[in-house]
């Protein structure tokens, strides 16, 4: 089956292709594959429904008009009085958000059955898994806008390890692995008024504000 160049008519007709593909195999491990395909392509179709990936609500509007007509243009112009052109730039401009959204290659990835890859490159796009809520804000602050010399990925070592160890989940998995009465003693150290603890204050603060050393030679000049 030939796909559509149109994003919008392409969702649906590889919707359609998935459903009449599983209707059509008694084999269950075909059938895992295709359900998961579906699954979310579905989750894409919705996203597209929701018309929330356009700003203005007139243009959210129009869009939800255009979805329930099944795309038939001819009554869209009549009906809401668009001339060709006017349409044709609409959905344009609705073609160009949308891919910004979901991601220009996420269906071709589906339906290639690559889908932990084109469930990351959409929740990434649509926010899900936005940058913001991979990597804490502080760190996140460091980072300069989109402006870049080409590089490659390699030549980044330094700053993926920058990323990793500020990684919101990484931070979570630490933390949980901690011993919370440790972790409450050195906060205690640090926020209360204790004059026989003020030294050990001293230290961590330093160690903390990056004038302290490495925390290796912190620790072995806790031990003299």
């Amino acid at each position: 089956m030939s796909r559509n160049r149109n994003t919008f008519k392409d969702i649906k007709g590889c919707l359609e292709e998935l459903n009449y593909a599983l209707e059509g195999t008694t084999e269950q491990d075909d059938r895992l594959k295709i359900k998961k395909q579906l699954k979310l392509l579905n989750m894409v179709s919705d996203y597209v429904e929701s018309c929330e990936w356009l700003v203005k609500a007139d243009s959210k509007e129009r869009m939800q008009y255009i979805i329930a007509s099944n795309y038939d243009y001819k009554v869209v112009r009549a009906n809401l009085e668009l001339s060709e052109k006017e349409l044709k730039n609409f959905m344009h401009y609705a073609t160009k958000r949308l891919k910004t959204k979901i991601g220009s290659n996420t269906v071709d990835l589906i339906m290639t059955g690559k889908l932990n890859m084109a469930m990351v490159q959409f929740k990434s796009l649509t926010g899900t898994l936005s940058i913001d809520k991979l990597v804490r804000k502080d760190a996140l602050d460091e980072l300069p806008p989109l402006k870049f010399k080409p590089v490659s990925l390699t030549e980044c070592e330094d700053e993926i390890r920058f990323l990793f160890d500020n990684s919101a989940e990484v931070l979570k998995k630490r933390v949980a692995g901690l011993d919370k009465d440790k972790m409450a003693f050195i906060r205690y150290i640090l926020e209360e008024d204790t004059p026989k603890n003020t030294k050990l204050k001293y230290g961590l603060i330093k160690l903390l504000t990056g004038n302290g050393g490495s925390v290796e030679q912190y620790l072995e000049r806790l031990q003299e």
